[in-house]
């Protein structure tokens, strides 16, 4: 078939960890090898009829490919391309900052005034509950005084009572 298979410098089979291809390309990343470098694939007498016949501008191309040079460049255009676009989008958010910022501080000025009336409401609940209190306490006062001056008057009624009837019993020896 189709399949790949692996041996180690023992000519021994090598268990793949995923696909053929992926091992495959680890290995050529691992040794550095690079099948689409022109250095890779021309021949010493490939690269000495090259060298002889091309023009400067091929023989610069060829070199700029085969030290990778024309891959860093490529990445550098594009690196300085992000970077730009990157510096655009961090001037953008400075100009949006002290916006942000005033937003920020109005924010926090509401949350200490929310934190200020809850502070104020806490304290009406507390006063609500100490006037319940005093309120209770008062009636409470007046039913006790109450039950004391009854007690006075019932002891009074007694009293009377008692004078009534030391009146009638008079009254009915005198008669």
């Amino acid at each position: 078939g189709n399949r790949w298979t692996f041996k180690d410098f023992r000519g021994k089979v090598v268990p793949i960890k995923g696909r053929a291809s992926d091992e495959l390309h680890r290995i050529m990343d691992f040794f550095n090898i690079q099948v689409n470098n022109p250095v890779s694939v021309l021949t010493q007498t490939k690269s000495k009829q090259f060298l002889a016949t091309g023009k400067p501008g091929d023989h610069y191309k060829f070199f700029a490919e085969a030290t990778l040079l024309q891959t860093l460049l490529e990445q550098l255009i594009q690196n300085q391309k992000i970077n730009g676009e990157l510096s655009a989008v961090l001037a953008s958010k400075r100009e949006q900052l002290p916006e942000l910022e005033a937003a920020v501080a109005k924010k926090q000025k509401r949350f200490e005034d929310a934190k200020a009336m809850q502070g104020i409401e806490d304290k009406i609940l507390e006063l609500e509950r100490k006037f319940a209190w005093a309120v209770v306490e008062e009636a409470h006062r007046v039913v006790e005084k109450r039950k004391s001056e009854k007690k006075k008057v019932v002891k009074m009624i007694k009293v009377v009572d008692e004078q009534i009837n030391a009146y009638e019993e008079q009254r009915a020896e005198l008669e």
